[in-house]
């Protein structure tokens, strides 16, 4: 169970379970917010291929790595909890050897998932950022 806040402060710091990660997490929550208040530290446990983040702002943030051959509609799932509202995303080429990308695009984005249409012969490396709440 969360604390309650003692009348007159104004943050409490505190640790609780975090349903999205399923270990005990660092939360903070103003006196005047109601909730529970969010999670400072949840974040996946692979940081350099995909993951996401808790940010303090109550943001978070996502990060992946894939790779498509051919001209194909892949759907790609973002890691972690689904956004509320997705404000940012961001898809760009890694690799791809010394081919030339002849066309990208980003489809049917949702909180949870997008899918991307690649016209690249070779084997080629994408990575995304996405932001949100």
């Amino acid at each position: 169970t969360f604390p309650q806040v003692v009348a007159g402060t104004d943050l409490l710091l505190y640790v609780g379970l975090d349903p999205n990660t399923a270990v005990s997490e660092i939360y903070l929550k103003r006196s005047t917010d109601p909730g529970n208040g969010f999670s400072i530290t949840a974040a996946a446990s692979d940081f350099a291929t995909n993951g996401w983040s808790a940010l303090p702002s109550g943001c978070y943030v996502k990060w992946g790595s894939f790779s498509v051959a051919g001209t194909v509609l892949s759907t790609q799932t973002m890691q972690g909890p689904a956004f509320t509202n997705l404000n940012s995303y961001t898809v760009c080429v890694s690799s791809n050897s010394t081919t030339t990308v002849a066309s990208v695009a980003v489809n049917n984005l949702n909180t949870t998932q997008f899918q991307f249409l690649s016209n690249v012969a070779a084997v080629t490396i994408y990575r995304y950022l996405a932001i949100g709440v």
